[in-house]
């Protein structure tokens, strides 16, 4: 994970990967929201 883009490709990548990254992210807090709701109840 270093911070210097590359400098042949660097837009498509990272913009699947930061999308990657956000679907991911929601994945995980809906699956935490359920947890909790599960937990609480």
């Amino acid at each position: 994970m270093s911070t210097e883009p590359l400098a042949t490709t660097t837009a498509a990548p990272a913009a699947a990967a930061s999308e990657r990254g956000l679907l991911i992210a929601m994945l995980v807090m809906v699956l935490l929201g359920v947890g909790a709701m599960f937990f609480i109840s």
